[in-house]
């Protein structure tokens, strides 16, 4: 089962029965189903139920197991403060929610089977590629060529972002490193809030901070500090908080601006803020890392990166949430390529735009053809289809192609199509 098999049948009301009780048998009437969300957030806004007789509005949230509410972070999201059912395949957990059990539906014995086997093939992952059955006829120096314009558009893409930082405010050249970086550690579930976040810390005074206050300012200013803790560390950090919060005179933002549906746990926000409390404690900050050579660059970088924060979070993800295995709470060494692949690489780029200078361009390209390329279903599935070095450079190339010539496409403009245009008209 899958959640995505859930949501089709909710969305198209295809329950085997208009009877339904909840897993504490309690009669519910679904009076609207809600509306579907694309977004982050419970599944399906708006919806509203009858429950026992009482009429509840608010959002409803879909999944295979009851559990995998904690497993995904619910309990830390306000967006899920406000969900008035939970439908699941399987209930294997009751859930508390403000204080209350979460009404459950569970759907294992309201499911039409056939029709599930009928329809599995057509909720697998499609492919967003128009020519993928011809790209076996197109010359590998087309493809080739197509990559090297799209490496280019794909830097150029992230340095009209860091352009468009360093125009808004008046930043020094580490200091807008600083906002960047910390907007990566975000990645592309949370990356706009850790910029908001970014955006009001003041950066020297932070850099000279503490490691315990450098975690303190960023954990408040995310909202993260605002409850009441038992652990000693956690109530250490809040104390810290609040003494850094009126002396810096900072305000934090609004926590539940902060995603925790589609992150794993290694990725929770408060874990990443963490690291990259970590990373800044051992980065050297007035290093001109440009002047160095691509290898050396890299070193510096997963040096700073991969280092160990400190050992609360060798038992924790989140704060107040313990793991259920102690380990390491260091960031991933893939996770810690890709900072340096979507984040460094650009902002050479920038730099090197920016002063004219084409050695610091031409390192950007060096820099990428040193790293292996990212691990997502996009380059393994062009992997299958076409053959390319496997090193960062063409793999940013071709989710470049993929995300913004394949999916809208963008076929007239692209040299691979327009080769198969003309094979097809001769």
């Amino acid at each position: 089962m899958n959640e995505k098999y859930l949501h089709f049948i909710w969305k198209s009301k295809r329950l085997l029965s208009a009877e339904l009780t909840t897993t504490t048998g309690e009669s519910v009437r679904i009076k609207n189903f809600g509306d579907y969300n694309f977004d982050s957030g419970p599944d399906f806004f708006n919806g509203s139920i009858l429950l026992g007789g009482l009429l509840l509005h608010g959002n409803i949230e879909m999944h295979v197991n009851s559990s995998d509410w904690m497993k995904h972070g619910h309990q830390f999201d306000l967006a899920y403060s406000n969900v008035i059912l939970h439908v699941v395949y399987n209930h294997d957990m009751e859930i508390v929610v403000n204080g209350s059990v979460l009404p459950t539906l569970e759907l294992k014995y309201l499911i039409d089977w056939k029709h599930f086997n009928e329809s599995k093939q057509k909720l697998e992952f499609r492919s967003r590629i128009p020519c993928d059955q011809q790209l076996k006829d197109v010359p590998t120096k087309i493809i080739s060529d197509q990559l090297k314009l799209n490496t280019h558009d794909r830097l150029q893409r992230k340095a009209n972002e860091i352009e468009h930082l360093s125009k808004n405010l008046r930043w020094s050249i580490h200091e807008l490193l600083f906002r960047f970086l910390l907007k990566n550690f975000g990645g592309k579930l949370n990356g706009f809030p850790f910029l908001e976040l970014a955006n009001q810390i003041p950066v020297y005074r932070f850099l000279r901070s503490s490691m315990q206050v450098r975690e303190a300012i960023l954990l408040g200013l995310a909202g993260f500090l605002d409850h009441d803790f038992d652990h000693q560390y956690e109530q250490e950090l809040k104390s810290n908080w609040t003494f850094q919060k009126h002396r810096l005179q900072l305000s934090n933002v609004d926590s539940s601006s902060f995603k925790f549906k589609g992150a794993r746990p290694a990725s929770f926000p408060a874990l990443r803020l963490v690291q990259f409390a970590t990373f800044s404690n051992h980065f050297d900050w007035s290093c001109d890392f440009w002047s160095l050579e691509p290898a050396e660059i890299v070193k510096v970088f997963m040096d700073a990166l991969t280092k160990e924060p400190t050992s609360y979070w060798e038992n924790h993800y989140h704060l107040g949430r313990p793991k259920q295995k102690p380990s390491s709470g260091k960031l991933a060494k893939e996770a810690s390529l890709t900072i340096v692949i979507n984040a460094v690489a650009p902002f050479l780029f920038w730099y090197g735009q920016k002063q004219g200078d084409i050695v610091l361009l031409n390192k950007a390209i060096e820099l990428l053809e040193l790293l292996p390329q990212e691990k997502n279903k996009v380059l393994e599935r062009w992997k299958s289809l076409v053959s390319y070095p496997s090193n960062a450079r063409f793999g940013q190339a071709v989710l470049e192609l993929n995300n913004q010539w394949c999916a809208p496409k963008k076929c007239l403009k692209c040299l691979i199509g327009k080769e198969l245009l003309n094979l097809s008209q001769s």
